[in-house]
């Protein structure tokens, strides 16, 4: 910010603010913006190019009656969800925000805990910000939870 003494805005694509100084953008009069949602699919997308190749390189080349656990159900955990579901994938979520309905509502399984999500599914997918609160969440114990042979990838929203 110090190096573009004319910036006026920040835009970042996607939705949260976790990697971008605030502060250091209030000092120098800089707006900061997002984009919640707008680029949402095309993540989806993304992790799911991700998935096929992990599938196809670790299983038997099919992604039908494989499990994907989604941490949280915001835009892009939702995209994925439905692409997930259109292969033949059972998909279930757990939402650290405890809004479960969302989920239900969507035809897909709650996850009671963080650690049923890992020991249940064949891959799970992380979709939360990086935040104080997220940060560390998926401790060791999570992962050497997830049965082994499974994959675990991550993404934040």
């Amino acid at each position: 910010m110090q190096a573009a003494p004319e910036l006026k805005i920040i835009v970042r694509a996607g939705a949260g603010y976790d990697n971008i100084d605030l502060e250091a953008a209030t000092r120098h009069g800089i707006i900061v913006e997002n984009t919640p949602g707008q680029n949402a699919n095309a993540v989806a997308e993304l992790v799911i190019g991700m998935l096929i190749y992990t599938i196809r390189n670790r299983f038997n080349g099919t992604s039908m009656g494989k499990k994907l656990g989604l941490l949280a159900f915001g835009a892009v955990a939702q995209n994925l969800a439905r692409i997930a579901h259109g292969m033949g994938m059972d998909v279930s979520s757990f939402s650290p925000l405890n809004r479960p309905q969302k989920i239900i509502d969507a035809g897909f399984h709650v996850t009671d805990t963080l650690e049923d999500l890992f020991i249940h599914n064949h891959i799970v997918s992380l979709h939360v910000p990086s935040t104080p609160q997220t940060r560390g969440r998926c401790a060791k114990t999570a992962f050497s939870s997830t049965p082994r042979g499974r994959t675990s990838s991550t993404r934040k929203d």
